[in-house]
């Protein structure tokens, strides 16, 4: 998934380079600063006390990838978003 937008990116950095100041794009890569938080995946918590005794939940736990809890990384990446655009 990285790959494929970090490509994505530098497209659209070769696709307007004629017609805007290009040094000026900036791509927030959160790959590095989310993996360092698992935490905010949803994961087996999608339903309250998954491992409990009796619980209705048998099936093997499927991890989600593109849910986010939040409070998590996303306010994080809030921070970020607000750092580069004052400066």
């Amino acid at each position: 998934m990285r790959r494929i937008e970090l490509e994505a990116f530098n497209k659209a950095v070769g696709a307007l380079r004629s017609s805007v100041d290009v040094e000026r794009l900036k791509l927030l890569d959160t790959y590095s600063l989310s993996y360092l938080r698992p935490d905010g995946h949803v994961g087996p918590y999608r339903t309250p006390y998954p491992f409990a005794k009796g619980s209705k939940n048998t099936a093997s736990i499927q991890n989600d990838c593109l849910h986010w809890c939040v409070p998590g990384p996303v306010d994080a990446w809030n921070d970020l978003v607000v750092k580069m655009a004052l400066g």
